[in-house]
């Protein structure tokens, strides 16, 4: 398998959001390391789509194969390690250390394939009542004319249509009549990553019951409620068991076992240029979206100590909370609209 497919595409954006690296710089590396084939294998023994050597790849979780979770690992350990090599600060100088010389001509071959790519990663216009190339009417029916980040991991099954544009990058092109949606819908979900990804994790419809924020829903072993994924941590740092513990609380309100998709295996640094709560084992992110995105964060505003009435008004931000940080369904600090970040002490 080889070339820039729409899974590879969707990891590239995946990885651009968590470690803040344009998902061009990211295409055009992967072009010149292996022309986007993850079988790739030079003879020096770098492996993968990012070509990574054993012994670094081992560092940054990365696996060797063509599966997509080995794909997810080349490409998340690539913009990870770039990330680590100041890339933020000096492009070249980062691209020239990822290829272990400074000098070689490395860095410019890759800013010159970055440009063939400069849509990867971007956000894309839907157009509105105002008329556009997009549709009968200008675009998605009944959704006003704005520019929204790809977001890879949205279930468009239960999604609006303007929400579902932000997959529409991964078939190249935007339909322009409600059926052409409804088929854009069943390709996105062919091709989207399920709860399969992390078992465990809960599915868009929630758990039963009819009110999540009731409390008390699931007994159990706290250590029964939670799941770490695999690779969620890096070699030798695990969550903090106070971490997990908090966890197992909001999955005891929610009613379902919760996975943590990432722990410590995490960016050293935030967005902000803070250093993360993740990377010393006190943070954990738990995958979800939509309206279980929601319910999960207002389940954890409660479990930190926040009154159930205000908590159930709240539809996403950035909180602290009796000692916890709390994240969900914003782009503050990072893009937070496809899990649930939380910390313990």
């Amino acid at each position: 398998m080889s070339g820039l497919t729409p899974f590879i595409r969707r990891m590239i954006v995946k990885a651009s959001h968590r470690y803040g690296i344009p998902g061009r710089y990211l295409a055009g590396q992967e072009f010149i390391e292996s022309g986007f084939n993850p079988g790739a294998v030079s003879s020096a023994g770098a492996f993968g789509i990012s070509q990574f050597i054993p012994s670094t790849a081992a560092s940054y979780g990365v696996k060797r194969g063509t599966s997509h979770g080995a794909i997810k690992s080349q490409i998340m350990g690539q913009a990870h390690l770039l990330h680590d090599l100041g890339f933020s600060k000096n492009k070249r100088l980062a691209l020239g250390n990822y290829y272990g010389d400074p000098n070689s001509s490395y860095a410019q071959s890759v800013l010159d394939a970055a440009k063939k790519y400069i849509g990867v990663g971007k956000g894309i216009n839907v157009g509105g009542m105002g008329g556009g190339p997009q549709g009968p009417s200008g675009g998605v029916p009944g959704t006003p004319s704005k520019t929204i980040p790809l977001n890879p991991y949205l279930d468009p099954k239960y999604q609006s249509y303007n929400l579902m544009a932000q997959l529409g990058a991964s078939a190249n092109q935007l339909p322009a009549t409600q059926q052409g949606w409804q088929q854009l819908a069943n390709y996105i979900l062919s091709q989207t990553p399920t709860s399969k990804t992390f078992p465990g994790s809960p599915g868009m419809k929630g758990s039963k019951g009819s009110d999540l924020l009731a409390g008390g829903k699931l007994g159990g072993n706290w250590k029964k409620l939670v799941k770490l994924a695999p690779g969620a941590d890096r070699a030798g740092v695990s969550t903090k068991k106070v971490v997990l513990k908090f966890v197992a609380e909001i999955a005891r309100m929610y009613g379902h076992k919760l996975t943590i998709g990432t722990g410590t295996n995490h960016s050293q640094m935030t967005t902000s240029g803070n250093v993360s709560d993740h990377w010393s084992g006190h943070a954990a992110d738990i995958p979800a979206s939509g309206k279980t995105l929601i319910k999960l964060g207002q389940i954890a505003l409660i479990a930190a100590g926040m009154s159930r009435k205000k908590a159930r008004k709240i539809t996403g931000g950035l909180f602290n909370v009796g000692g916890h940080q709390i994240i969900f369904n914003t782009y503050q600090g990072g893009d937070h609209t496809d899990h649930l970040h939380v910390s313990a002490y």
